[in-house]
């Protein structure tokens, strides 16, 4: 029988450890340029949606490919800049736009996606905690 308490305490043990040394949040560990604004730009995984391709623009260039359920880190010198999201196709792309103001120093959530399995795509700014939220959703991108 203290076999069995030995063996109950040490499976809480572990539990508790393994509980303790999660694997940091990837929206806490973004490197911030001091002379510069950021921006964290994820498409959380979505069933539905997924067999979509975008490309992202920022100010009319060409960044790079968004993909389903990764994410991005762009760095940009502060001021107001475009971000679209144009639909990967040759013919009447769906285009999504928001104006960022890049703050020196500071990180800019940015969503594209949607807000429930059956709405619409969408490109908006959302606060740290959604993004926290959401940041076991999506990887980083190479």
């Amino acid at each position: 029988m203290k076999f069995l308490k030995y063996i109950f305490v040490l499976v809480l043990l572990v539990f508790f450890n393994g509980c303790s040394n999660k694997t940091p949040s990837v929206v806490n560990n973004i490197k911030v340029e001091a002379d510069s604004g950021t921006i964290f730009l994820y498409r959380p995984k979505n069933e539905i949606w997924n067999h979509k391709r975008y490309n992202i623009y920022i100010d009319n260039s060409y960044e790079d490919m968004l993909m389903d359920g990764r994410y991005y880190v762009f760095n940009k010198s502060p001021g107001k800049h475009k971000i679209e999201i144009k639909e990967d196709v040759d013919i009447n792309p769906d285009i999504y736009s928001l104006d960022v103001n890049f703050q020196k120093g500071r990180v800019k959530y940015i969503r594209f996606g949607t807000d429930s399995i059956d709405g619409h795509l969408n490109l908006k700014e959302v606060i740290k905690a959604k993004a926290i939220y959401e940041d076991d959703k999506f990887i980083r991108s190479y």
